[in-house]
């Protein structure tokens, strides 16, 4: 039977609770916002949302996911994980050789994707309609597997890297680098929709620009980028 709540937290009520893992079985909804683990940190144990090991767990977050430093998301490995609203990672995410999907929560605003420990994602998915997700937290987003721009605009900010397996841009899909951020490819790059590369920000080679976008394989194979969309790319 699907669940349905509004806001739904694990292990998020004491800072004193002992650590559990508690399982998803079925359809659950989550209306607003999923936090898992408790905000203040502190003497609290580590708790898990674990959405594989039944083989069953599907997970619908309209709003925002929260993992705090005290908890841990286990992804599930063939079933649907949906996130609508942004995404930050201060614990521990396990992809399960997954796919997590942004997608559209009918509201034509900006989300983040803030992930300072760095988590891999297997298969990411942006299916965002006028939605906006932007990098948020220096470092790197890895994407092992496949990441797949649907519908909507990915953007890594100001500086923030993006390691990803094969790259695939939609025909309403946009990829956007106006800062410093490098991209490292162990796949191709496929273009129906709209790719930009600018490290100038939209200056198209101005005489301040003062950081390049470096684009590298993840060894030593050359990658095809290739499609009828639009590429964008200044040096």
């Amino acid at each position: 039977t699907p669940t349905t709540y509004y806001n739904l937290g694990v292990g998020t009520n004491s800072a004193t609770t002992a650590g559990r893992t508690y399982f998803i079985s079925g359809t659950v909804t989550v209306l607003n916002d999923l936090t898992v683990g408790h905000a203040n940190g502190g003497d609290a144990d580590v708790h898990t949302l674990d959405i594989n090991s039944t083989g069953t767990g599907i997970l619908d977050v309209n709003g925002n996911v929260t993992i705090t430093s005290k908890g841990i998301l286990i992804a599930n490995d063939d079933q649907s994980f949906t996130v609508g609203g942004s995404w930050t990672n201060n614990g521990g995410f396990t992809n399960s050789s997954g796919t997590v999907t942004f997608n559209d929560d009918g509201t034509a605003t900006s989300k983040t994707i803030t992930d300072p420990d760095n988590a891999t994602f297997y298969n990411l998915t942006i299916n965002a309609g006028t939605d906006t997700y932007t990098l948020a937290v220096i470092g790197m987003t890895t994407v092992s597997n496949a990441f797949n721009i649907t519908n909507g605009t990915f953007s890594q900010g100001t500086s923030y890297n993006l390691t990803s397996g094969a790259v695939t841009v939609g025909a309403g899909g946009i990829w956007s680098n106006l800062g410093t951020g490098d991209v490292t490819l162990s796949g191709n790059v496929s273009n129906a929709g709209t790719i930009t590369l600018d490290s100038n920000g939209g200056g198209q080679c101005a005489g301040n620009m003062t950081d390049d976008i470096v684009l590298t394989d993840a060894g030593t194979t050359q990658r095809t980028w290739s499609g009828a969309g639009t590429f964008n790319l200044y040096d």
